[in-house]
C-alpha cells in the first residue's frame, strides 16, 4: 500500500470515528411535558385522586410545582396533610420520569384546572391545563385512577413498544456505519491500486 493511500484510509476512518462518537442523531434533547390538551380526571368525592405529570427530563434534576387556575392566575399549590406532591419511582437509564399530585380524599372544592410546572438547571417547561371534575355523579366509579378521558389501553399498548424504538434506530445506525466503513475502505484500497 502505497503510504497517500494508507495515509487516506485513516483520515477517512478518523473522522468517521470522530462522527460517531461526537455525532448526536437526536439532535439536542429539549425537555418536555407529555400532558395532552383537554386532559380530564373525573374523581368522587372523598376519595383519593392521582393526577401524573409526565416529563421527558434530559437528564436534567428538576423540580416539579403545582398551581390550580383560579380566575386568570394559575395559583401554587402546597403540600398539606391531605396533599402530596413527589415523583414515581423511576428506572435511572430512562430519560422520562412521572410527577405527581395526589389527593388523599378530594372534595368538592378542589374541581378545576390545574397545571405542572418543571423547572431544571438549564430550562423549564408547563404542562397544558388538566381539568379535574369532581362529582356526585361519578359515584359508580370503582377507580378514579382508570379515569382520565385521555389515557386508553391502546396508548398504552403503543408506548410499550415505542420504546424499544430508540434501540431500533441504533442498530440501524450501527449497520449504516459498518456498511459505509466497509465501501469506504473498499474504495480507497481499489482505487489506490489503480494509481
Amino acid at each position: 500500500m502505497d503510504p497517500p493511500c494508507s495515509d487516506h484510509i485513516l483520515l477517512v476512518l478518523c473522522l468517521l470515528f470522530l462522527v460517531c462518537i461526537h455525532g448526536n442523531a437526536q439532535g439536542p434533547c429539549e425537555m418536555v411535558v407529555t400532558i395532552e390538551r383537554n386532559t380530564v380526571w373525573n374523581a368522587v368525592p372523598q376519595k383519593q385522586l392521582t393526577i401524573n405529570c409526565p416529563v421527558k427530563h434530559c437528564g436534567e434534576t428538576l423540580r416539579v410545582t403545582w398551581c390550580k387556575f383560579e380566575d386568570a392566575n394559575c395559583k401554587q399549590i402546597n403540600e398539606t396533610e391531605q396533599v402530596k406532591i413527589g415523583w414515581k419511582p423511576f428506572d435511572r437509564w430512562s430519560e422520562n420520569r412521572i410527577a405527581f399530585l395526589d389527593f388523599k380524599k378530594i372534595s368538592m372544592n378542589d374541581n378545576g384546572l390545574y397545571r405542572c410546572a418543571m423547572a431544571g438547571n438549564k430550562s423549564s417547561t408547563v404542562s397544558h391545563a388538566i381539568n379535574v371534575s369532581v362529582s356526585d355523579r361519578n359515584l359508580k366509579m370503582t377507580s378514579t385512577a382508570d379515569h382520565n378521558t385521555n389515557d386508553s389501553t391502546i396508548k398504552k399498548h403503543d408506548e410499550k413498544y415505542l420504546s424499544w424504538l430508540p434501540y431500533v434506530y441504533i442498530c440501524v445506525g450501527i449497520v449504516l456505519l459498518v456498511v459505509v466503513v466497509t465501501a469506504i475502505s473498499f474504495l480507497c484500497i481499489y482505487g489506490c491500486k489503480g494509481e
